[in-house]
């Protein structure tokens, strides 16, 4: 019975402590970006300090509640808890998804009803978000892939320099390493990309061959695929 009543205390220091972990992330992230403050991720710590608050609650009032629960047999007793549990945690879950919301709208001076838009042509693309930032994904790690560096001293042994170790060479091995920038290769300056929409009256004269939904979908899609990227 001790090991069964110590479940869904376990269960809630577990999820009490991963919140916390992820709290002390999100704040270092915040104090690094100093004034220039994600909003999201305030948000989420505002609801994460809220989380770990109704987390400690919960845990002091089960440890309260086992001596009242200390007489009942072990099975009707895991049910009690287990019942209790899954109503806070779905409470605290609503609650948590609703001030996180109402909190991003805040920082980005959205409206409720202008939110509601921007998720119906979000929604409307989200195949094509997954795919391009992929695709953005793919080539920043080409960019950091590793390669074998030959003429190396140590390492291992490069079949391809047999012969030239048998005659005393002693830079005979290869090793796995980021490629070295190339001196007589032309610098490669940061990519600047520019995006133009067309916002004239006439997208919204002839928007009945769904131009105008087509240009929204279309910034939805690049804002979010290039969203911390």
């Amino acid at each position: 019975e001790a090991e069964i009543a110590a479940g869904p205390d376990v269960d809630v220091v577990n999820r009490l402590n991963r919140s916390k972990n992820r709290l002390e992330y999100i704040e270092e992230q915040l104090r690094s970006y100093g004034g220039n403050s994600d909003p999201r991720l305030a948000a989420e710590a505002s609801q994460l300090k809220q989380v770990v608050a109704e987390l400690e609650k919960e845990l002091r009032q089960r440890r309260q509640g086992q001596g009242q629960t200390g007489n009942l047999p072990g099975r009707q007793k895991q049910q009690s808890i287990d019942a209790s549990m899954t109503a806070e945690a779905k409470r605290i879950a609503k609650d948590m998804e609703k001030e996180r919301w109402e909190d991003m709208l805040k920082g980005l001076e959205e409206s409720q009803q202008e939110a509601a838009i921007y998720t119906r042509y979000k929604e409307a693309v989200k195949q094509e978000i997954r795919e391009l930032r992929g695709t953005l994904q793919a080539m920043q790690a080409k960019k950091k892939e590793r390669v074998w560096l030959r003429n190396k001293d140590a390492g291992d042994l490069d079949e391809r320099r047999l012969v030239d170790g048998l005659t005393g060479d002693k830079n005979v091995y290869k090793r796995r390493g980021e490629r070295p920038p190339d001196p007589y290769a032309s610098q490669q300056a940061p990519k600047r990309l520019t995006f133009l929409f067309d916002v004239s009256s006439s997208m919204s004269s002839y928007s009945m061959d769904g131009r105008m939904e087509r240009s929204l979908e279309a910034a939805t899609m690049v804002m979010e695929s290039f969203f911390r990227i």
